[in-house]
């Protein structure tokens, strides 16, 4: 779990510090190595790591290995904060599937759904 915790902090600041929702070398690795730690996870608890790594899933592959991670931990813990998790990272694939050339800043797109969202998740 403590991994999934850094990949995420380190992609968030990746992101955040250049503003880039594009993928750079960087995040490419992390991501990648983020989404080979899902596909291994039984389950998770833990809203933070699956949010900021499920905003990277640019392929269905990787979005499947997210959704299907949500879902089997919402059998076993049955948690809100993981239902809106869901939501956020479907809206934000909806907004990457719409979007056109031009990059949306990273931090107003994360903030606009987080924010949109009825219940925001426990991030701790």
């Amino acid at each position: 779990m403590e991994k999934l915790y850094q990949i995420a902090t380190l992609l968030y600041l990746e992101r955040a510090s250049k503003n880039f929702s594009g993928q750079s070398d960087t995040t490419r690795v992390l991501a990648d190595t983020g989404f080979s730690i899902l596909a291994e996870q039984l389950d998770c608890y833990a809203a933070l790591p699956i949010l900021i790594i499920g905003l990277e899933a640019r392929t269905d592959q990787q979005r499947i290995i997210v959704l299907d991670l949500i879902e089997k931990s919402l059998a076993k813990f049955r948690s809100r904060s993981l239902e809106g998790v869901q939501r956020m990272v479907q809206t934000a694939w909806i907004q990457d599937d719409l979007e056109t050339d031009k990059d949306l800043d990273y931090v107003t797109k994360v903030d606009t759904i987080v924010t949109s969202n009825n219940i925001i998740p426990t991030f701790a």
